[in-house]
């Protein structure tokens, strides 16, 4: 294997990593086997107590990506039937309501040329077209706020939670607070250079189109064989330690929370586990740099409004580094883990893992409450093994089983209701047509077996 196949090959492990987030499996070493401790469930204050309704007291969360959900990437629903899809569900939390990735305009009246042409660009559509779009979508804040508000008139307790992506900025991007937009050359200097800590691969500096490019093609920005030209790309890998890239990751957050959302889930955090297994280095620059940038992110969340209690979660750290860095994660409200692929296709846990994973995740994080979610993005991640994969029968089995088992845990699994992206790769689609996931399509039909857990949960609390 020649040096340059070798780099590459490196690189896209490290990248992998990135991608993966929270979701890093590794074996259980025997000697941490033989430390679990009798109980999980440790007696720790809950940070997160209020006078209201508090992440520790939630007992049912579901995913629903995106409440707002039209064509063409959904059913198109109206808000009242996700709100009484929420409420027969008894939800008290749901999961990713609404995910910023794309630039998100005020409303169908309210968008900027700049971002007219960049949509229009992208679906190599008329410009004309993209206001209708919009409409037709659901995706704008003033439809976000109304439906939230839909939401809380039936369910005034649900805790909402809205979701950021901190491994992406857009070539053209806009600050949802101020309304400012970011050409290429603005947000091409907000991506991450390598070269800004003198990261080395192979003795040789890992330059920042090395890096953009390798990171673009594991996610499917360009085609297999597209030539790499950061002018035409479609987003890029930011660096959050860039101020400017912080306030408008924060201003994301912020719109989504005066739309009406209680919570924040931060995609793509934390990053200094990750970029630790690049740099081999507890004391590099570059971690410290990125531990103070997610601290000051999350900090900036939680001090947005003063008279509201903002929750912020993220992934939690891949399980086996905890002991390798050399300070405690970010202070985040919650965590979210996922179980593995394989886990999804023998349709069973690794029981001594998550009871190793949920000692030490507790351990670290405070007691703060941890929810399980399929993931999704790609084939062959968890959703994707779940929805195509399986048969109907095996998705209840699995439902059941994995709920139950987590429970006994202390953990909360979360119900996938609608959401997410199943994968490039699929071939059994939502209604036929979707391929986004949805548990009242014919072809998964796991709505029933949710409603009957959730009504389960719901009884027991109640008692």
């Amino acid at each position: 294997m020649n040096k340059r196949k070798k780099a590459i090959i490196i690189v896209l492990l490290i990248i992998g990593l990135i991608l993966a987030s929270g979701c890093l499996k590794r074996p259980v070493p025997e000697k941490a086997v033989q430390q679990i401790p009798t109980s999980v469930i440790t007696i720790v204050p809950d940070k997160n107590e209020t006078n209201g309704t508090s992440l520790s007291k939630v007992k049912v969360a579901s995913v629903y990506e995106s409440i707002i959900d039209g064509n063409p990437i959904g059913p198109n629903r109206n808000i009242e039937e996700v709100s009484k899809m929420l409420n027969d569900t008894h939800t008290d939390l749901v999961h990713r309501g609404f995910f910023r990735w794309n630039p998100v305009p005020e409303s169908p009246e309210n968008i900027s040329p700049e971002l007219i042409t960049y949509f229009a660009e992208r679906g190599n559509i008329a410009p004309e077209q993209i206001p209708p779009l919009v409409e037709k979508s659901g995706y704008n804040y003033e439809q976000l706020s109304k439906s939230i508000k839909t939401i809380k008139e039936k369910n005034p307790n649900i805790i909402f939670v809205g979701a950021i992506a901190a491994q992406r900025i857009n070539r053209i991007e806009r600050n949802d607070k101020s309304g400012k937009i970011y050409g290429a050359e603005d947000t091409w200097g907000m991506a991450l250079d390598p070269q800004k800590w003198n990261i080395q691969l192979n003795g040789k500096p890992l330059t920042k189109e090395q890096f953009q490019e390798m990171f673009a093609r594991s996610q499917q920005w360009i085609k297999p064989n597209e030539q790499y030209d950061w002018r035409k790309a479609d987003a890029y890998f930011p660096d959050i330690t860039n101020p400017e890239f912080q306030e408008i990751l924060l201003s994301w957050a912020e719109k989504q929370v005066d739309s009406g959302a209680d919570a924040i889930w931060i995609d793509g955090l934390p990053q200094t586990a990750l970029f630790y297994r690049f740099t081999k280095d507890k004391k590099h620059p570059m971690i410290n740099d990125l531990y103070s940038a997610s601290e000051k992110i999350i900090d900036g969340i939680h001090n947005y409004r003063t008279e509201k209690k903002v929750y912020v979660g993220s992934w939690a750290l891949p399980f086996g580094l905890v002991e390798g860095l050399p300070y405690l994660p970010p202070t985040v409200d919650f965590v979210t883990k996922t179980p593995t692929s394989n886990e999804v296709l023998n349709k069973e846990l690794d029981k001594i893992k998550w009871v190793n994973e949920i000692t030490y995740i507790k351990n670290i994080y405070n007691n703060a409450p941890i929810f399980v979610v399929m993931d999704w993005g790609g084939d062959n991640l968890p959703l994707f093994v779940f929805s195509q994969k399986l048969t109907n029968e095996e998705r209840k089995n699995l439902l059941k089983n994995f709920d139950e088992e987590l429970e006994k845990l202390g953990v909360n699994f979360v119900y996938p209701i609608h959401g997410g992206w199943m994968g490039e790769g699929v071939t059994i689609l939502s209604f036929g047509k979707w391929k986004t996931y949805d548990s009242l399509a014919p072809e998964f039909d796991t709505y029933e077996i949710i409603k009957q857990l959730s009504l389960n949960k719901s009884i027991n609390e109640s008692r």
